[in-house]
């Protein structure tokens, strides 16, 4: 984890802002976390560039420039969100300021503009479909797949009421729409954490309204070639024993 030093120079607190904005345009590419050092006011101007910065930090998570912050006094394992972010980044687990209670830092996710990686597999139907479309991609062995809407497939309202019938029929386990589909948003988080692959969606904090986020139940993919490893020859014992240890996580 990167660390940037806002108190170095004594800066006036537009100048600490300055900083702050210019050094995370220039890590965010590169790293997922970052540590400020801001001071909690000990000396009379560390306490006003803390809340100048911690007030523009959610300017930036809300339009979608950070990720996620934590103050200093909550980052400790015993909070819900410093967990998760220690799921998503094992590494930061040796931090020399966790658990200290620590008003003078705070811990900035990054937002990536480049995330990439292990993509979500995506379906683009149209609503009559969904159903067949989803059952497809789980007879492949996914759990986790992004519907797309579009003017071909139906607008993004049509899809989700789809999705929602699917739901209360005990098909879908559960969806995101891409407005909530942010590390902001409690669900998701728990969702990210149980399916750490969702991490590397491009479209997470996005705030995409052409996309929701499904997971499957096994319901859905009663009678697929996931259920009876007789069924897909083709594959080695071990490729046979990987599909049905997924089957098993949809079940969850």
């Amino acid at each position: 984890m990167k660390t940037i030093n806002l108190e170095e120079g004594m800066p006036r607190v537009h100048e600490a802002l300055a900083t702050l904005r210019e050094r995370l345009s220039t890590l965010a590419p590169h790293v997922g976390a970052a540590k400020l050092i801001h001071g909690y006011g000990s000396t009379g101007m560390g306490g006003a560039i803390r809340e100048a910065v911690r007030r523009e930090l959610q300017g930036m998570m809300d339009a979608g420039g950070v990720r996620y912050f934590i103050p200093g006094e909550q980052w400790c394992k015993r909070s819900k969100a410093t967990k998760f972010w220690l799921g998503v980044f094992p590494a930061l687990a040796g931090d020399t300021d966790l658990g200290r209670a620590n008003p003078g830092v705070t811990i900035v996710m990054l937002r990536n503009p480049h995330r990439s990686g292990c993509r979500l597999p995506e379906v683009q139907c149209r609503p009559a479909n969904l159903r067949e479309a989803l059952q497809d991609r789980g007879d492949l062995g996914h759990v986790v797949v992004k519907t797309i809407s579009s003017p071909s497939s139906g607008s993004s309202a049509s899809l989700k009421t789809a999705l929602l019938a699917l739901k209360k029929e005990g098909q879908v386990k559960h969806y995101v729409p891409g407005p909530q589909w942010t590390t902001a948003d409690l669900g998701t988080r728990h969702w990210v954490q149980k399916f750490p692959q969702c991490d590397h969606d491009p479209d997470l904090d996005a705030a995409n309204e052409n996309i929701s986020v499904v997971f499957l139940t096994r319901n859905l993919l009663s009678g697929s070639s996931l259920l009876t490893p007789s069924t897909v020859p083709s594959l080695s014992p071990a490729g046979r024993r990987a599909i049905m240890q997924r089957a098993a996580v949809i079940g969850m």
